[in-house]
């Protein structure tokens, strides 16, 4: 059932095959943050020790990076903070005395800010899947690339125009931003909110102490720049630490990657549970279910109803065009990423379909029996039965009654109790087969029928019976609803499969839906494994097409 509690899935780390270059990225991040460290070391920053705190930084940046990257493969979030660090590390050359690297750090100085600003629009996936998003992190980028216009030696009017310039960019990038991620934040779940309200602050509020710290703190507190300088860098540093987590532990992102997921179903079959289990994971919302469409709605993997609830929102999972199944999720949810799931798990979903709708058509027919069992024992006890007390009181001289009416009331309980046999099963389909039967149903229609039935041969009771009430369910349905003028029914034999064709002219219209005759009809053709189609013809009237395997 999908209720039920999922086993524990234990998966390879998604990032396996993405490790060695996630190695020389380490490699490449330590020598870049030793090179930092040693030239700002030797350099002409006092006090000494804060020319370290690039490297420091830009490693706390690649080191969260990495591990979300391994985690997280298919995650942006991994590779924007080791770009970031990989930045940072460059940065740090502003501080050494080296000439060329001192102005190839001095553009990239600001870069981190950037950065930060893209982290926070693009999480939790890394990407910036909205066109206000993409706007943003592009500002960011142009009006922070070149670092302060202080270093860039322009005359003094045109350096005025600058900073003026970068400084109200930048609040209005900072406005925009703050308007958007409340958006976002409104629309969250609220264990998506858990993760996104901390982040979301942190970050804004890092990016607006970077900005105007410089120009507030020495003013308001008498602190030196050096130290605002330092308690920038280190704010900065904080970051990847947060966001790092938010990927790994997030509601958003528990899931595995979706590599890590595809990988997984690679691996083998997968049972239902472990599957829902799994999409669930991947999409970081515990309560996501997988359902297959039925023609009246829903069911899970068990053949049982389910109805999607309030909140919630339904994707359909698509293979060759077609929908094979559905993910209930939450409605917050990002649609891109829900079909994405989809997509990795379609062919798993569409094998289980199968089972799905053969498990659901099976407990339509124990139900429809269980319920024509009710029926006859209804009838044999309020009709046949009572007859039957009566006429035995009638016949040890209880009740008084002449021997004719006796022997009358006999005659009407045979006649009832040969009815509800019929009912059951007819006596010309067990007596004499198939074609004997469908030809006895065509001659007590008011309709004309033509009937082509091949001589009986070696047909199951199960195809028979199937076939039999499969021909009759379509000619009630021609005489009664579609006031057709002619019927033609035909069966045969091919190979391994006997296929029965029903064919009127009336006006068409059948469908197969809720509990009717035709649905019922159905779920005994596909409880056999069989096919079954019901279609209106071009020129008018109804076409019913079924095929049942009957062994070689």
């Amino acid at each position: 059932m999908e209720g039920a509690t999922a086993p524990s899935i234990r998966r390879r780390p998604a990032g396996s095959a993405v490790r060695p270059a996630l190695v020389l990225l380490a490699a490449l991040s330590l020598a870049l943050a030793v090179a930092v460290g040693a030239a700002a070391l030797g350099g002409p920053v006092e006090p000494a020790w804060f020319g370290l705190l690039f490297p420091m930084v830009g490693t706390a940046y690649v080191g969260s990076g990495l591990l979300a990257w391994y985690r997280r493969p298919a995650n942006r979030t991994g590779p924007l903070l080791v770009a970031a660090g990989l930045v940072g590390h460059v940065a740090g050359f502003e501080l050494t005395g080296v000439p060329g690297l001192r102005e190839v750090g001095f553009f990239c100085s600001l870069l981190p800010i950037a950065a930060i600003l893209h982290l926070v629009l693009a999480f939790p996936t890394g990407r910036l899947t909205t066109r206000p998003a993409r706007l943003l992190a592009t500002a960011g980028y142009v009006l922070l690339v070149g670092g302060d216009p202080v270093f860039w030696g322009l005359p003094p009017g045109a350096l005025a125009a600058a900073a003026t310039t970068k400084t109200y960019g930048a609040i209005a990038v900072l406005l925009a931003t703050a308007v958007l991620l409340g958006h976002r934040f409104r629309r969250a779940a609220p264990a998506q909110r858990r993760t996104l309200a901390p982040l979301y602050v942190f970050g804004v509020l890092t990016i607006v102490y970077i900005v105007v710290a410089a120009n507030l703190l020495p003013p308001l507190f008498g602190v030196d720049l050096a130290t605002v300088s330092a308690t920038q860098v280190l704010a900065i540093g904080l970051i990847p630490f947060a966001f790092a987590a938010g990927v790994l532990r997030g509601g958003f992102a528990r899931a595995a990657a979706l590599e890590d997921l595809g990988s997984w179903l690679a691996r083998g079959d997968r049972d239902p549970a472990a599957v829902r289990a799994a999409v669930a994971d991947t999409l970081g919302d515990p309560s996501a279910q997988v359902v297959f469409p039925v023609d009246d709605g829903y069911v899970d993997a068990a053949g049982g109803p389910v109805a999607p609830g309030r909140g919630r929102a339904v994707t359909p999972v698509r293979l060759d065009g077609g929908p094979v199944a559905a993910i209930v999720h939450a409605a917050v949810a990002d649609a891109a990423h829900v079909e994405a799931v989809g997509g990795v798990v379609a062919i798993a979903l569409d094998r289980q379909r199968l089972v799905a709708e053969l498990l659901a058509s099976r407990a339509r027919v124990t139900e429809a029996a269980d319920a024509e069992r009710r029926r006859i024992a209804r009838d044999l006890h309020d009709g046949i039965q009572a007859r039957l007390v009566l006429l035995r009181l009638q016949a040890a001289g209880s009740v008084d009654a002449d021997p004719g009416a006796v022997v009358a009331g006999l005659d009407r309980a045979i006649d009832e109790l040969r009815q509800l046999v019929h009912g059951v099963m007819p006596a010309m389909l067990v007596e004499n087969g198939l074609g004997a039967a469908v030809e006895d149903l065509a001659d007590r229609l008011p309709v004309p029928t033509a009937v082509e039935v091949p001589p009986d041969d070696d047909l199951s009771p199960a195809v028979q019976t199937t076939a039999y009430f499969v021909v009759a369910e379509a000619l009630s349905n021609a005489v009664k609803h579609a006031d057709a003028s002619r019927i033609g029914v035909r069966i045969h034999r091919d190979g391994s499969d006997l296929h029965l064709e029903v064919r009127d002219d009336g006006r068409g219209g059948a469908h197969v839906g809720g509990h009717g005759g035709l649905r019922g009809a159905r779920d005994r053709v596909e409880a056999l494994g069989g096919r079954f189609h019901v279609a209106d013809l071009p020129g008018g009237g109804t076409r019913l097409q079924v095929g049942l395997p009957c062994g070689s």
